[in-house]
């Protein structure tokens, strides 16, 4: 079957904790391994890192949401195979980054595929 032709669209935001953890304004000296630095043991304030979010803007529902994206992508991919297009395929290259991502050169990037409904 031809199946349905459906745009996907990327969006990519940079979060860099390897550099964040060598940021000499956080930490004096911090390629020097010094576990003293941690004794006393202070509780980090939130926006230092950004898992443990903070401020008025951070997600109440962000647990709920993150179970409704499953169960959303288990329910489709329960009922339909997803392809990359055909035409795509040559197309995509991966980019040099944190993560290897998809880079076809068109920004963002957008990857195109069929959903086939399984029988």
């Amino acid at each position: 079957g031809g199946g349905e032709r459906v745009e996907l669209t990327l969006f990519l935001y940079s979060y860099f904790p390897w550099g964040m953890g060598r940021n000499a304004k956080l930490y004096p000296e911090p390629l020097k391994f010094d576990p003293t630095r941690w004794i006393p043991f202070k509780q980090p304030s939130p926006y230092e890192f950004p898992v443990f979010q903070a401020g008025p803007r951070s997600c109440l529902g962000e647990k709920m949401a993150i179970f409704e994206i499953k169960v959303a992508i288990c329910s489709i991919l329960q009922k339909f195979t997803i392809r990359i297009a055909p035409e795509e395929v040559s197309k995509i290259t991966y980019s040099v980054n944190l993560t290897m991502s998809i880079d076809n050169g068109e920004k963002p990037p957008r990857l195109w595929t069929t959903l086939q409904p399984r029988f």
